[in-house]
């Protein structure tokens, strides 16, 4: 019920943007989840970008982070989307491999709280 309201700006917590959620479930089982943010602020437009995703640690490397993004971009163009950010951290090379699997193009690095992060656009 909040996740519905998100979508269309009902109940969003201070410094929180209009949101879809949804999830990769196989047999019963949650494999992951995306949440597509439908605008930036200023916080999101630095580190955060349009997307989030996250897939439960033992289905990792198993292609699924990249469907759930290629889904999630579909469902970005359904909301008026042309260009999408998306960040992750340097270290994070199974997501950066995601996002540049998905036509993801490096924009620049930046530090937050110590730790190197990178910002990719992609283009719908």
């Amino acid at each position: 019920e909040k996740l519905n309201g998100w979508s269309n700006g009902v109940g969003l917590p201070d410094g929180f943007v209009e949101s879809s959620t949804f999830w990769l479930v196989n047999d019963n089982k949650l494999i992951g989840a995306i949440d597509i943010r439908h605008r930036l602020n200023e916080a999101l437009a630095y580190r955060g970008g349009h997307i989030g995703y996250g897939v439960r640690p033992s289905e990792r490397k198993r292609g699924y982070a990249t469907m759930m993004l290629s889904l999630g971009l579909k469902e970005c163009e359904k909301i008026g989307l042309s260009k999408v950010l998306i960040t992750c951290s340097k270290s994070n090379i199974g997501s950066s491999k995601t996002i540049t699997n998905n036509g993801g193009i490096l924009d620049s690095e930046d530090i937050n709280d110590g730790e190197i992060f990178q910002r990719y656009w992609i283009t719908l």
